[in-house]
Parts: structure tokens; C-alpha cells; sequence
């Protein structure tokens, strides 16, 4: 039987223009390494635009530890 979390992730990208998707998705189908996080950087249209975050797949949270709020060090998993 196929564990779900071998064939699929949903990833809630909160207003970022930026993020490495597709590389993710190239090393999970050719390589078969299944992305735990992908890397999202804020666009123009987002308040400042030099927000950097790192995004975890459901049902996994992103959560603010302290630090620079636009900086993706500053952020785990829950």
C-alpha cells in the first residue's frame, strides 16, 4: 500500500513570488528525494519585498522563533 506522503506535498506559499518549486520537484521525481521544506522569498507586491521564509508542507507549520522577521533562519517547524 502507498504511504500518501510518498506521492504528494502541499506546500501554503503566504504571498511569496519566489520559491524553488521546481527544483524541489526535479530531485523528488528524478532523484526520489521528497522536499521537507522549500525556500520562499517575498515578490514586489508584499510589504518587504526582502522577506525571506522557509515553507514545510502540511500539516506542518512555519513559526517565528525570534530575530529578524525577514530573515529565513528565524523560523521552524511545527
Amino acid at each position: 500500500m502507498w504511504n500518501v506522503d510518498s506521492l504528494t506535498r502541499l506546500f501554503i506559499v503566504p504571498a511569496m513570488e519566489n520559491f524553488d518549486a521546481l527544483t524541489a520537484l526535479e530531485k523528488w521525481t528524478e532523484n526520489g528525494a521528497a522536499p521537507d521544506s522549500i525556500f520562499g522569498k517575498a515578490g514586489k507586491e508584499y510589504p518587504d519585498p526582502n522577506k525571506e521564509q522557509p515553507l514545510c508542507p502540511y500539516p506542518k507549520v512555519t513559526t517565528y522563533i525570534g530575530g529578524d522577521k525577514n530573515k529565513a533562519e528565524n523560523f521552524k517547524y511545527k
